[in-house]
């Protein structure tokens, strides 16, 4: 996974990116499943 996908996820799970968080969290989700 690249790094900058990474850091955003994080800080989407993190809460510090609240106006992404709506647009991201579909895509957040499907990651951290394959991750599992």
């Amino acid at each position: 996974m690249p790094d900058v996908i990474e850091q955003k996820i994080k800080q989407v799970l993190a809460g510090q990116s609240l106006n992404d968080s709506d647009e991201l969290c579909d895509f957040t989700l499907v990651e951290q499943n394959e991750a599992i």
